[in-house]
């Protein structure tokens, strides 16, 4: 007999569907964090339930639909996109399916572990081709800023799986307690699971409460400006500008900058896209900008390959030149989107730490590229020594949402200030403790603009 008989069901389903997607249209910490765990726990419940083959079509339908909206949004969507996301959404499946498999076999509290152990272990297999993002939650937490310090205190694996256990722990006392066959042989390791979830959450807001309030006040401030480039289409279809037209963006932003007082200037991801040939001479001028305005310069360029010297593959690439006009460091994405940058080269893998002074003070400053913000162990290799880090970004509607949550985290994990210039999306500035320090979105402030504001620093 069909579930979806029960008009309850199609409800709970609908529910499930919206949780999923919720990211996508809603703000607020306690909305974000109860649709977290609503999707979790609401897909456990039908796949322990479903027996017939169309029950699990329209569940399995339902489910990778809302996630493949809850990833890329209602626009900007390819199919080589949708499809990966498919095959990602398919692997959450089938943990589901397995984990409502073992619960006639796995006793008591031992059954609650097999969803976020099988959850980390597809976990480990995403991350081998490079989409981390799609299973780890814990920047679906960054909002709140309680909560939020848990990446503080453990790193986001370790609390993707708190999070799944979590849900796991409340799903498996409904299970029994609605259960009339089960209800007698687990109705005791059922109530500590639900003892075992309040003591979980409660453990959480006192221990992540005592590090907010208990936080240091920074050790000093640096003014910088974050800057747009200028508008160069979209992802899926590009404008070529001149370099003169670059230089002449370039230079407004160093001037503004300057102006306002700020010490460092940050440019997005590829804010300048020009052929291999004319990188030098974009960087003579760089060079020339940062002496004559005694500013720091970190800009992105998106290179093309005219003389076959990378086999035809575009270079995505930062640069930074310090106020002397020095060239103190290159550095060439590593962490490539699958698909969509399949015809860039790839980097070496060595994230920049350079330490940067700034009139009295001295700030150990990393930077990478957008995407390598999705892998937290990557990004681990500066994170004793790096005081701030920067991520110019390239972001578009669908992603930007959850991008700046996925940046902001990096904060708490990472124990340092970090700061995402976006082209197309939101900007974030946050800090160690998961606060918001600058909050702004292209598609209101423009192109080819200025932000001026003072990033917080701890030393390490």
């Amino acid at each position: 007999m069909s579930i979806y008989k029960k008009r309850y069901n199609l409800w709970l389903l609908l529910l499930g569907f919206l949780s999923l997607i919720s990211i996508q249209f809603l703000n607020g910490s306690f909305i974000v964090m109860m649709s977290t765990f609503l999707w979790l726990m609401i897909f456990q419940h039908f796949y322990a339930v479903v027996s017939c083959r169309k029950d699990k079509w329209i569940t399995g339908l339902v489910f990778l639909s809302g996630f493949i909206i809850r990833a890329y949004g209602f626009t900007g969507m390819l199919l080589t996109n949708i499809a990966v996301l498919g095959g990602i959404g398919l692997l959450i499946i089938y943990i589901f399916v397995i984990h409502a498999r073992c619960y006639k076999f796995i006793k008591g509290l031992f059954y609650p572990l097999v969803l976020p152990m099988l959850w980390m272990a597809g976990y480990g297999i995403v991350t081998l081709i490079r989409i981390p993002s799609a299973m780890r939650l814990d920047w679906l937490f960054f909002d709140n800023k309680v909560i939020i310090q848990m990446d503080r205190m453990m790193g986001s694996a370790l609390f993707t799986f708190m999070i799944v256990w979590f849900s796991s722990l409340l799903s498996y006392f409904i299970r029994v307690v609605s259960s009339k066959k089960d209800r007698r042989i687990r109705k005791i390791p059922a109530f500590i699971s639900l003892i075992l979830s309040v003591v979980m959450l409660l453990s959480t807001f006192i221990i992540g409460s005592i590090s907010v309030f208990t936080r240091k006040d920074p050790d000093f401030y640096v003014k910088c400006a974050y800057a747009t480039g200028p508008y160069v289409g979209n992802f899926m279809d590009y404008v070529d500008l001149s370099p003169e037209e670059y230089i002449k963006s370039f230079n407004h932003a160093v001037k503004e900058a300057a102006y306002n007082g700020a010490k460092l200037l940050v440019f997005n991801e590829e804010s300048f896209g020009i052929k291999d040939r004319e990188e030098e001479v974009l960087l003579d001028n760089a060079k020339e900008m940062a002496k004559l305005y005694g500013i720091h310069i970190l800009y992105g360029l998106d290179i093309a390959d005219t003389d076959e010297s990378h086999g035809g593959k575009s270079i995505n690439k930062l640069v930074f030149v310090d106020k002397s006009g020095e060239v103190l460091s290159k550095y060439v994405k590593y962490q490539l989107i699958p698909i969509l940058e399949s015809d860039y080269v790839r980097g070496e893998g060595k994230i920049p730490c350079l330490s940067v002074n700034f009139g009295e003070e001295t700030v150990n400053l990393a930077f990478g590229i957008c995407y390598d913000s999705n892998f937290p162990h990557y990004l681990s290799q500066v994170k004793d020594q790096a005081e701030l880090l920067l991520l110019p970004s390239w972001d578009w509607k669908g992603i930007t949402r959850l991008h700046y949550r996925i940046c902001g985290s990096i904060g708490p994990e990472q124990k340092l200030t970090v700061l995402k210039p976006t082209y197309d999306g939101i900007t974030i500035a946050a800090d160690p403790y998961g606060r918001v320090l600058q909050f702004s979105d292209t598609g209101e402030d423009g192109f080819e603009t200025v932000h001026i504001l003072s990033l917080p620093i701890w030393k390490k």
